[in-house]
């Protein structure tokens, strides 16, 4: 599953594309920056939430919690389902038309 995240950084829209690679564990591209050259964001990072916050793989704490905020909200709108829970549906699902 693939979401998209809008947040500010440094005073402009940052655009990044989110998967969920595993479970807990995020992947999030930039897809489109609108602020200045000089400050872009990190184009690829990879964020997991913590046991009291987010963590990434980039020492920008502002930028991994907004990044984190924006999954937490999909999580609970339920665009990202548990991994596990989502493997094993596709899983049943292919049995189901094999069978």
């Amino acid at each position: 599953m693939e979401v998209k995240a809008t947040i500010n950084y440094k005073g402009a829209a940052a655009y990044y594309s989110v998967t969920e690679d595993t479970k807990d564990i995020y992947s999030a591209t930039l897809v489109e920056y609108k602020g200045s050259v000089h400050n872009m964001p990190p184009v690829q990072l990879i964020i997991t939430k913590g046991v009291r916050h987010w963590i990434g793989s980039i020492d920008d704490d502002v930028l991994i919690n907004d990044l984190g905020g924006a999954i937490d909200i999909n999580v609970q709108s339920g665009v990202f389902l548990n991994y596990e829970a989502k493997k094993f549906e596709e899983h049943k699902e292919a049995d189901e038309v094999s069978g």
